[in-house]
């Protein structure tokens, strides 16, 4: 079976052709990983396998989205291919996703310790003295640094610049469900790796 051209590509794929959109994810898939690890390498951001992931559907749910709008400005003049324009769209959408991430992080951050992390309550009759508190706090900044990038990015946003989840998703360009998910897993590890440490 001969493959489509490029241009039977983005017809079928405006058309809503599902096949079609599959084949264009499984044509791009390549060029836009390396693009995306080409800025992320440019602007020396730390990735995982995971953050590789979600950034590449992001772009190729970003190029479908409302009716493929992004796809339908494709114009193929001056010698641009597809498999070219597909590569600055993708550039250009890394680019808008630190900027986000460079503007959430330019807030005040709390300095206050994220007890709650450990479930411990301020009125707590156990609650430990003002220098536990502080080595506990200590601890918990040491054990977030070892986090993924992404779970980091998450408590960061979220708990210390106490950005809303809704905000932290649209930074990220997933979905709220998907934030939320990924801030429970990063506590999760958190308090497993304290727990850890203090056996």
């Amino acid at each position: 079976m001969c493959q489509p051209s490029d241009r039977e590509l983005l017809d079928g794929c405006l058309n809503g052709d599902f096949r079609m959109r599959e084949e264009f994810v499984r044509r791009f898939s390549k060029l836009v990983y390396a693009a995306v690890q080409g800025v992320c390498k440019y602007y020396h951001v730390s990735f995982d396998q995971q953050d590789l992931e979600d950034w590449h559907n992001s772009i190729f749910l970003s190029l479908f989205d409302k009716h493929c709008w992004k796809i339908q400005q494709y114009q193929g003049t001056r010698g641009c291919s597809l498999a070219s324009w597909v590569r600055i769209v993708s550039i250009s959408h890394m680019k808008d996703a630190f900027r986000r991430i460079k503007d959430a992080l330019d807030r005040p951050a709390r300095t206050c310790p994220l007890d709650w992390i450990l479930d411990k309550k301020s009125g707590d009759s156990s609650a430990p003295d003002q220098l536990e508190k502080a080595e506990t706090q200590a601890m918990i900044k040491k054990e977030i640094e070892k986090l993924s990038p992404r779970y980091r990015l998450v408590l960061e946003l979220n708990v210390y610049r106490e950005l809303p989840i809704g905000e932290v998703a649209r930074i990220l360009k997933v979905s709220e469900n998907n934030a939320y998910s990924i801030k429970h897993r990063a506590i999760q590890q958190l308090k497993k790796n304290i727990l850890r440490k203090k056996n």
